[in-house]
């Protein structure tokens, strides 16, 4: 990203907390130093680590369609960590609902206002 480079994958379910957990870091850099052996632990010494919050719904479902109360929004998020994995059928599905066509997909589970 820009300048740098970024390592990460783990989502943890631990509340609302800002603490990021050494141990979790640890094993982020293990694992980087073992796929790509041209790292050195001197090489991550300084990173600040950060997280980010995950897009998760109740159920795990992602929200992708039409919202009933405003018809101009749509939603096509909460894939938590699938998002990049998801993103080729959800933008099929989100074009194929903003061009009104019927979805090549049932979107039952996927309604936006499934929790409204």
């Amino acid at each position: 990203m820009g300048e740098r480079l970024r390592f990460g994958g783990t989502m943890e379910l631990s509340g609302h907390s800002g603490n990021v957990r050494p141990e979790r870091v640890d094993q982020i850099r293990n694992a980087a130093q073992t796929y790509f052996p041209g790292f050195r632990p001197d090489d991550f010494a300084g990173v600040q680590p950060w997280f980010g919050y995950r897009p998760v719904s109740p159920d795990g479902m992602a929200y992708i369609g039409r919202l009933a109360r405003y018809t101009n929004l749509s939603a096509a998020c909460g894939h938590a960590m699938l998002g990049v994995t998801l993103a080729p059928i959800t933008g099929v599905v989100i074009a194929e609902t903003l061009s009104g066509r019927k979805p090549s997909v049932d979107m039952t589970l996927l309604n936006p206002d499934r929790f409204a």
